[in-house]
């Protein structure tokens, strides 16, 4: 689950219902402290692209959209970032959240 803001941007909290990772590993999605670090940060950049990013190097211009990887479970975490990147995209709910941003705005 993805809870965004009223901003439909901005990522509230995240969570794992149901999962198949091994214990001790891949499991580690569900710890509450990287769970948190995924509170404030924002899946689209200023042009409305998903730009939500676990790992890779720490750039300053792309830190709002950009998680630490979990350590020991890389994998497991890029591919979260991947799950989210693809469900808020233009194949997922992104002309969804979109149109609800464009709504928003209206006065």
């Amino acid at each position: 689950y993805v809870g965004l803001a009223p901003d439909y941007n901005t990522i509230a909290a995240i969570d794992f219902h149901q999962h198949g990772e091994t214990p001790g590993i891949g499991d580690r999605i569900q710890d509450p402290a990287w769970l948190a670090s995924w509170h404030g940060k924002r899946i689209y950049d200023a042009n409305g692209r998903a730009q939500i990013h676990v790992g890779g190097a720490i750039d300053p211009a792309t830190s709002a959209h950009r998680i630490d990887l979990i350590s020991g479970a890389s994998v497991t975490s890029e591919k979260v970032g991947q799950f989210v990147q693809t469900w808020m995209g233009p194949e997922g709910y992104g002309p969804l959240l979109s149109r609800l941003r464009e709504e928003s705005a209206r006065p």
